[in-house]
């Protein structure tokens, strides 16, 4: 499984959920932060990132991708379309809320959200 992650980082006890959820053990981890400037469009900066994401023909056919959204709704819709466009595919979406029990306050996994199969008629 790739994690290709646009917020804040994993600690060891969110990966475990990821890997429990997905059925699948973490192998690689891209992790980009998203600055944009605003004197230029939006679209090209990020795709401009996504070249940063250097992966195989190989791992493209047999890898399970999961993606952490940034939280911005333009950038995510816009991360959304250009692995859809690299990958053939849509990944799927890692889903977190913030725990109810921790102290310090931290975000636990909750749910992978498979966008392929939601597209499916």
């Amino acid at each position: 499984m790739i994690l290709i992650n646009f917020a804040n980082a994993f600690n060891a006890y969110q990966v475990r959920e990821l890997e429990i959820l997905a059925g699948e053990s973490l192998g690689r981890t891209f992790r980009f932060r998203i600055v944009t400037e605003s004197d230029m469009p939006i679209a090209r900066q990020l795709l401009r990132l996504m070249e940063k994401l250097s992966l195989t023909p190989e791992e493209i056919a047999q890898e399970i991708f999961v993606v952490n959204l940034p939280n911005h709704n333009v950038h995510a819709a816009l991360v959304v379309a250009a692995l859809y466009k690299r990958l053939g595919f849509f990944p799927r979406v890692v889903r977190t809320r913030p725990s109810m029990y921790s102290i310090p306050p931290r975000t636990e996994v909750v749910e992978l959200l498979d966008l392929q199969e939601v597209n499916q008629p």
